[in-house]
């Protein structure tokens, strides 16, 4: 299940009531997080940072946070921008399609910021 850990994923992220810049609709999102690792969940499913391709929205936030990722790298068809902010569990029912995994160098990224964002 470790292998789960910079997949990029597209999942289908609920649109009944987002706020704000909260993602909705389908979407890539690369999993960070797998919880059936630690323990057998009562219900199943992984932690994942939405993506979006909406880079010229993100253009001055802090890179740390807001990391971008090349096209074509872990099966993206387009420059995407990881919402390392917006981190969220999601149930196993809402991941569509498996697109690719992302290298080595781009997961630490993604890693730093999530354990300097939550202090870990």
């Amino acid at each position: 299940m470790t292998s789960l850990i910079g997949a990029v994923l597209k999942v289908d992220l609920p649109e009944a009531r987002p706020r704000g810049i909260e993602q909705a609709r389908p979407r890539p999102a690369i999993v960070v997080g797998v919880p059936d690792l630690i323990a057998p969940q009562k219900y199943p499913g992984l932690i994942v940072v939405p993506l979006t391709s909406k880079v010229e929205k993100y253009g001055d936030f802090d890179r740390r946070l807001y990391p971008i990722l090349p096209q074509d790298v872990g099966g993206l068809t387009t420059v995407s921008i990881a919402l390392c902010p917006q981190v969220r569990f999601i149930g196993a029912s809402r991941v569509q399609a498996y697109l690719g995994h992302l290298p080595a160098d781009d997961i630490e990224i993604i890693r730093a910021a999530l354990r300097q964002m939550l202090a870990l």
